[in-house]
């Protein structure tokens, strides 16, 4: 106001000073004087939150609740007004605000206003709750896929043929509300695991969000791409195929049931991989209710007998245990006592035989509860061709992911089905995988999950190698 009087004087006397230009006429000047616009704009708030579902509240373990505020605005500071108590004024930027809670529901609503009393309104409903779970589940996917810390997981779209199929494991504080594949709930939640398949097309991109009931979220991002064309060339013909067939239906313990399938499992298993693939005969060495020595005699064997130059099938169907006080898990053999652990065979004495054995690939599946102690996570990397898949060693295992040994295996039924129906002349591993899981699955009445990965400590490479299935050439022309 005074800037206003003291230019108003100004301009009196200048026009009493002016002479006058035409007879009774009075000059007087122009002064170009422009005043801001009033400030309109009100305070643009963010609260930095977690991460939960739509329409559920906000938790808090503590009764003091830090509050992360960022403030946008012209004004040099904005006053703050909680639930009518006026809390000052802070600069705009980023701000903590430290809130006092009671038990229960806390309904706190905000007043910013800024010195041209512009007023933003934000209201939010936090519960304090001592024991409340404020942390978001923990994932993990299967390969080929794995959790992210940083960027999107790339996936080759050849590891799963027609079929993208999804499985994992979870774990939370308390009970999981969902599990969502691209906005959809997925086909089947299990304790601890779930699994999805995509039977019309292939996505693009998997968004995969898992909830717990107090709304805390934890996201998950895979993207595919196209692998370059698969070749097969001359390096594949001057290898050879064994495979160790054990099988076990009855034991000398009468403490341990018998069982109906394994040895007819491993006949036909035998079967296929002499007919349709380069399994020669004499190279299938076919383990009936064995004994603790007659297993390893045979890894022994393969130890002294197979170089890089061969690629090793181990199938083990029977019982198997696991020690809960030790998380260890066995094999069984045919001598197993119930009660002394003298002729189990430890799954870590199993990773130590295969490490030895100096094969190029050693593929391990097994039909035996328990066996997942044999296995590990990895990160998954794409292949350029059958050829470079087949120079990076692997020890692999696929696992039929049962807890109790069946008479009547499912696993074995589409592991045996899958092989007679791929009508590939080469083929990895992990594409026989891909074909059985998700009938397994379907057709299991255990919730039986199988899976696929390295075994860790055996001198893996990684999943750039695999163990390649080569047909026949006269069966391929059959199909």
């Amino acid at each position: 106001m005074k800037y206003a009087i003291v230019l108003l004087i100004i301009f009196i006397l200048i026009s009493e000073l002016t002479p006058q230009t035409n007879r009774g006429q009075s000059g007087y000047v122009k002064l170009n004087i422009k005043f801001p616009p009033p400030d309109t704009t009100t305070p643009v708030i963010t609260f930095e939150l977690p991460r939960i579902m739509e329409n559920y509240p906000y938790y808090s373990r503590d009764s003091i609740y830090t509050l992360n505020c960022i403030i946008k605005d012209d004004s040099k500071r904005v006053k703050v007004v909680l639930n009518d108590i006026d809390l000052g004024f802070i600069a705009p930027g980023n701000n903590v605000l430290k809130v006092n809670l009671k038990t229960g529901e806390n309904i706190m609503k905000f007043a910013f206003s800024d010195r041209a009393n512009n007023i933003t309104k934000k209201e939010l409903t936090l519960f304090y709750d001592p024991k409340a779970d404020v942390t978001p589940p923990i994932l993990k996917l299967n390969p080929p896929y794995t959790e992210l810390s940083r960027g999107i997981q790339i996936v080759p779209k050849e590891l799963f043929d027609s079929l993208i199929t999804i499985t994992g494991k979870f774990s939370d504080q308390s009970k999981i509300l969902g599990v969502w594949v691209n906005g959809t709930p997925v086909d089947s939640i299990f304790p601890n695991r779930f699994y999805h398949a995509f039977h019309n097309e292939t996505p693009d991109t998997i968004d995969l969000v898992i909830a717990d009931i107090y709304g805390n979220l934890a996201t998950y991002t895979a993207q595919f791409q196209d692998p370059p064309e698969m070749l097969l060339g001359e390096e594949l013909t001057d290898i050879s195929y064994h495979a160790l067939i054990i099988t076990i239906n009855s034991y000398k313990d009468p403490k341990i049931n018998d069982l109906d399938g394994p040895i007819k499992d491993g006949q036909n298993l035998a079967s296929v991989l002499q007919e349709s693939y380069n399994f020669n005969k004499k190279n299938i060495k076919a383990l009936k209710n064995a004994t603790r020595t007659q297993i390893i005699t045979a890894f022994d064997e393969y130890k002294r007998k197979l170089n890089e130059s061969c690629n090793l099938l181990i199938f083990y169907a029977g019982h198997g245990k696991l020690d809960e006080e030790t998380e260890t898990g066995y094999w069984l053999p045919s001598d197993a006592n119930y009660d002394n652990t003298a002729n189990w065979i430890q799954n870590s004495s199993i990773r130590d035989y295969i490490k030895a054995i100096k094969t190029q690939h050693t593929l391990v599946i097994s039909d035996a509860c328990f066996s997942g102690s044999l296995l590990r996570d990895f990160f998954p990397e794409a292949e350029k061709s059958i050829n470079e898949i087949y120079k990076v060693k692997s020890r692999k295992a696929i696992i039929s992911g049962i807890e109790a040994t069946p008479d009547k295996s499912v696993f074995v039924e589409y592991l045996i089905k899958s092989l007679k129906s791929i009508d590939r002349p080469y083929f990895p591993a992990q594409t026989l995988f891909n074909h059985l899981k998700e009938p397994v699955i379907n057709n299991s009445r255990t919730n039986q999950i199988p899976e696929y990965k390295a075994i860790p400590n055996t001198g893996d490479e990684g999943m750039k190698g695999d163990f390649i299935f080569k047909k026949q050439l006269k069966n391929l022309e059959k199909q």
